[in-house]
């Protein structure tokens, strides 16, 4: 990959990153925590495919094996911060302090705005139960960083064929668990505007 090409690919996934950063409504997505982790994701993600290539075409040298480990384990660090910090500020978004009403009371809805679901609620509404969300975050957790780390550790101390095996092996866990962590970063995102539908007091028929 030449200089140009690369810088062109920190620059797509950076703009990227912004397009969900810039949004203020949504707290998950506005975060110092989402540039970095699409940066350092993208980053890792494309270090296993090359540690897997330069086993394959016999390039046996460790150090592509090694950065990916320390890629993986800045992605991991940023990941797991992002999700204590949606955790942690989920408490605070309250119709009060969204409408600045909160000092003189319990804030409450009166009437909903639409009788009908609208592209808010059926795009940046969506509703997960939090135990699923535990359960995916451990398959994100396991599959994207710890199988990879493990693996990563044979390619590094193995001859050449199990080398080979446990990249690949490497890669493809890392893919799925991208997926997942993919899927858990728009599933967890709430728009402010869902508490005008009174979403915190009602069910969502697409919860699980």
């Amino acid at each position: 990959m030449s200089a140009s090409t690369f810088r062109m690919a920190l620059m797509t996934v950076t703009c990227t990153a912004m397009i969900y950063a810039c949004l203020k409504p949504i707290r998950q997505r506005r975060n110092g925590f989402v540039l970095p982790g699409h940066l350092t994701l993208g980053l890792y993600g494309g270090s296993l495919p090359l540690t897997l290539l330069t086993r394959l075409f016999g390039l046996d040298w460790p150090g592509f094996a090694l950065l990916a480990a320390v890629l993986l384990g800045v992605a991991w660090g940023i990941k797991w911060g992002y999700w204590r910090h949606i955790d942690a500020a989920q408490a605070q978004i309250t119709l009060g302090a969204v409408t600045g009403l909160g000092r003189l009371g319990d804030v409450r809805l009166l009437e909903a705005p639409h009788t009908e679901a609208n592209f808010i609620l059926r795009e940046m509404g969506y509703q997960i139960a939090r135990a699923h969300a535990r359960r995916l975050r451990v398959v994100a957790h396991i599959a994207l960083f710890l199988a990879p780390l493990a693996l990563l550790g044979v390619v590094v101390a193995s001859p050449p064929v199990p080398a080979q095996l446990a990249a690949l092996l490497a890669a493809l866990s890392a893919a799925l668990g991208v997926g997942v962590e993919r899927w858990l970063f728009f599933a967890e995102a709430r728009h402010v505007g869902t508490l005008f539908y009174d979403r915190a007091r009602t069910a969502s028929p697409r919860s699980a």
